[in-house]
């Protein structure tokens, strides 16, 4: 199992106060797993993503990754199991592609950080499969939408972790590359990686997901599509009487507006 949750409680710390998101979120995740995150705006996808990732305390309860409680992790063990795509991403506008995935390897490099020949060789490995070799040299404030979430995935390969989680990766991505976008990580989980991603794109993350973990403002479901469609979690996705879920198709169908 990669990862566990034991009744993990998420929120936010201030001083010697919290606010609770959610609370008795029990997971087991497997290797290997395209999995999607979903849910309504402000019910905490990016919560628990920056929850598992270490980026957040958690609240209350335990995570175990690879078996192993995240409590004892240093960040030197947090950057060598967990790979973070986040959707608002600071950085200098004129770092070359290259350099920038280079950054991934940074946990792996001396205190000088200096790029050694296997560095190199998992920079070459994530610009191949990313297929962005022909970028390595550009700027990153060259590229297009599509391009640059490509080099952020690609930074998340060379980081090589056995878990990579990324935050709303399709927000600003057309239809088309929204397609490629989950082409591309699907190859990454058959290379042995599991890839948790939160997304608003609930159609396509229920045709093409291994699992999906649903949060709602009471209660988390995690289990394949199929099987979370036939259980009807869906059915009440949405609080509105105006969007069904077609359980045929297996899409969400707005109901035609008509006036009276």
């Amino acid at each position: 199992m990669l990862i566990q949750t034991d009744n993990l409680s998420i929120g936010y710390r201030k001083n010697n106060n919290h606010s609770l998101v959610l609370s008795g979120i029990n997971l087991q995740i497997s290797s290997r797993k395209l999995i999607a995150l979903v849910g309504t705006n402000g019910v905490g996808k990016s919560t628990l993503l920056k929850t598992l990732s270490g980026l957040l305390p958690l609240i209350d309860g335990n995570i175990f990754i690879e078996k192993r409680n995240s409590l004892s992790f240093s960040a030197v063990d947090w950057a060598k199991m967990c790979a973070v795509v986040l959707t608002d991403t600071s950085l200098n506008q004129n770092i070359r592609v290259r350099e920038l995935i280079g950054l991934g390897r940074h946990p792996y490099t001396n205190w000088l950080g200096k790029i050694s020949p296997e560095d190199e060789i998992q920079i070459d490995k994530a610009l191949a499969l990313t297929g962005i070799e022909n970028l390595a040299h550009r700027n990153i404030n060259e590229l297009s939408d599509g391009q640059r979430q490509k080099v952020f995935i690609a930074r998340a390969i060379a980081q090589d972790t056995p878990l990579v989680l990324m935050d709303e990766p399709t927000t600003h991505l057309d239809f088309y590359n929204k397609v490629q976008f989950q082409k591309l990580v699907k190859k990454l989980s058959d290379t042995g990686k599991t890839i948790i991603y939160s997304t608003h794109d609930l159609d396509m993350a229920i045709q093409l997901s291994d699992e999906l973990i649903v949060l709602t403002p009471t209660q988390v479901f995690h289990d394949s599509p199929n099987k979370l469609i036939d259980d009807k979690v869906f059915d009440y996705f949405f609080d509105a009487d105006d969007i069904v879920f077609d359980q045929v198709n297996k899409r969400f169908l707005v109901k035609k507006i008509t006036n009276k």
